[in-house]
């Protein structure tokens, strides 16, 4: 009896030690990461520092309502291309990222819409701009439909690769971004805490099934149970360390940096959910469709993940998820002005 006690609780140290070795060369690797990140050039740590000292508004709000839109863009403009170039990032144009630009061909504007990011009200938004057709009835049309193919983006087939060279290079672009936890938070609690019942996509049929097949080795909720802890777990972890899955990369918490390549594309502007009321009219004006500053659409959704919601998520992660989360959407962090938690 006595050396089974003892066993059991060599097995537990041997646990504890296991966990918090994990947690040490965690932190380990994410400070071995970032100091390799920050002291590649000497331009790096200039770059940083001057991104925080410049431009505090991270909430959306502080710092913001003394400038103009023409002074905010500038400077998100030039931090963004600061950070691509400073970090030597380079990407390509690929059919991901021309299916989340969509085209405005009567305003010559190219829009990097991102789902999370009030993606449907923007699109409703571009069916009135593209269709001129009557407020109630874009309004009314269901989620499914706006979410369709209807909508033109530069991946559409009627456009030859000279024309999309074109309105890239000629074209106003725009996109807005979101604080990187608030965003993969709603995603979380919009498709798979809660029930999506106007998606056409079955999130916890094809998603929550492959959290719990990958977090508890087999699927036990029927992908109704997902927790935070183990979504998170979903989104930073590749399957057998090197690749990633379709559900993984799914577009509604995918980085924004893959979605829209802001450092392929040469983006004039770039707007900011928090802030979204006054920069969405600001937007439009800029467009030259100011006629339709006061048509923006409200949230599809009712149940808005704020900052401190996001924050009480946030807490429910060990030390070692909230790295690797860090680590996952650093380059949204960086180049988007959002300071990490």
């Amino acid at each position: 009896m006595a050396r089974h006690s003892y066993g059991r609780a060599r097995a537990s140290r041997t646990q504890l030690t296991k966990a918090w070795k994990a947690i040490f060369w965690g932190l380990i690797f994410f400070g071995i990461t970032s100091y390799a990140i920050i002291t590649s050039s000497d331009s790096i740590l200039q770059w940083l520092a001057q991104k925080g000292n410049e431009d505090d508004e991270d909430d959306g709000q502080a710092g913001v309502g003394n400038r103009t839109w023409a002074d905010l863009q500038e400077r998100r403009v030039e931090r963004m291309r600061r950070g691509c170039e400073t970090l030597g990032l380079e990407q390509t144009m690929s059919k991901i990222v021309m299916k989340h630009l969509l085209v405005d061909l009567t305003h010559n504007v190219l829009f990097c819409y991102v789902p999370k990011v009030a993606s449907t009200s923007w699109k409703r938004l571009w069916f009135l701009m593209v269709r001129a057709a009557e407020r109630d009835e874009i309004m009314s049309l269901p989620r499914a439909y706006v979410h369709g193919p209807t909508l033109s983006t530069l991946a559409n087939d009627k456009f030859s690769d000279d024309a999309r060279e074109t309105m890239l290079g000629t074209f106003k672009k725009i996109m807005f971004t979101r604080n990187p936890l608030e965003r993969v938070v709603s995603a979380y609690r919009d498709k798979l805490e809660t029930e999506d019942i106007e998606s056409s996509y079955d999130f916890h049929k094809h998603i929550g099934r492959e959290v719990e097949r990958m977090a508890r080795g087999k699927v036990t909720g029927g992908g109704h149970d997902v927790t935070f802890k183990e979504f998170v777990e979903f989104l930073v972890t590749p399957m057998n360390g090197t690749t990633w899955t379709e559900g993984q990369r799914n577009e509604h918490w995918r980085p924004t940096v893959d979605l829209c390549a802001p450092c392929l594309i040469q983006y004039d502007a770039i707007g900011r959910y928090e802030n979204l009321e006054k920069e969405g009219r600001e937007a439009l004006e800029w467009m030259g469709a100011g006629k339709y500053a006061n048509d923006f659409p409200p949230p599809a959704r009712n149940a808005h993940t704020s900052r401190q919601t996001a924050q009480d998520y946030l807490r429910r992660l060990p030390v070692s998820h909230r790295l690797n989360f860090y680590k996952a959407f650093l380059l949204d962090y960086l180049l988007f002005g959002y300071q990490i938690p």
